[in-house]
């Protein structure tokens, strides 16, 4: 079983709403492991008696249907592992990688094996995630995230703006073919590089190994709401796929089973027709 390599950020009401809608538009049968937070126990409601009456007739049993099995859940303790089973009723997923997956069950099942710099909230409102804040310059062309500095993948190697770089190069570069790509098409110097143009993407920097600057070409308020968007691009281990060409990343045994990621959820295994397993 993997370790716990970051809280989890996915409470347990929204876990299982996420679920349920994967097992409602989705057969393999997904296997995902966490730390699940427990909720607070509820109080009892208090019963008020009525006064004494006759008892009434018993009500005649209905025929007992069994009820659709979206998903099963381990008892969640806290601070240990939690298994989830979900069940796709339609097609498999085809990518769980951040740059591909474009279905909406493809995209639940990937917001818990991967972080991205921020989120959209219910209130579409961005809220953190892998970035503990940002800021934005007066003119909306600027923006600086600021990472949180003790994240590490599922195997333990420390998250930097390495990885925020790489995924940001292969989600613009042209050969990848992620649909990313024409949402970041106003950063500076992304045209240039998703031809091959230039070796680098003038409005992305690095300024260390927790700080990270973009810049696009005109104004756009908006920008964090792009980001966010479909809960954000998962940031992509670096140390695992670097060597892996952009036009390959899709064919890659990593777009079916991204065993690295710095999400609430690590992957496990995928067996085609069957199931998924995560931990």
């Amino acid at each position: 079983m993997a370790t716990k390599h970051r809280q989890n950020t996915v409470t347990r009401r929204r876990f299982l709403a996420i679920v349920a809608g994967v097992g409602a538009m989705a057969g393999s049968a997904p296997l995902l492991q966490g730390c699940a937070i427990p909720e607070a126990p509820r109080a009892a409601p208090i019963a008020t008696q009525p006064p004494a009456t006759s008892a009434p007739a018993a009500p005649t049993q209905p025929p007992a249907t069994a009820a659709p099995a979206v998903a099963t859940k381990a008892p969640a303790v806290g601070g240990q592992a939690t298994t989830v089973s979900i069940h796709w009723r339609n097609d498999a997923p085809v990518s769980l990688s951040p740059l591909f997956s474009t279905s909406g069950q493809e995209q639940m099942l990937e917001r818990l094996l991967f972080g991205s710099l921020l989120k959209i909230n219910d209130n579409l409102e961005p809220v953190s995630d892998l970035a503990q804040r940002w800021d934005a310059s007066p003119d909306a062309k600027t923006y600086t995230f600021y990472l949180h500095n003790n994240i590490k993948f599922s195997d333990g190697a420390p998250l930097t703006t390495d990885d925020v770089m790489f995924t940001f190069e292969r989600a613009i570069d042209k050969r990848t073919g992620s649909y990313w790509a024409g949402r970041f098409r106003n950063i500076e110097g992304s045209a240039d590089y998703a031809e091959q143009k230039a070796d680098k993407v003038s409005g992305l920097e690095a300024l260390d190994k927790y700080t990270f600057r973009i810049k696009l070409a005109r104004p756009d308020a908006a920008f964090l709401t792009t980001l966010g968007d479909f809960s954000g691009m998962g940031i992509l281990p670096k140390h695992v796929l670097k060597d892996v060409p952009p036009d390959q990343l899709r064919k890659h045994s990593f777009s079916l089973a991204p065993t690295v990621g710095a999400g609430a959820y690590t992957f496990v295994k995928n067996e085609a027709g069957q199931y998924v397993e995560s931990n």
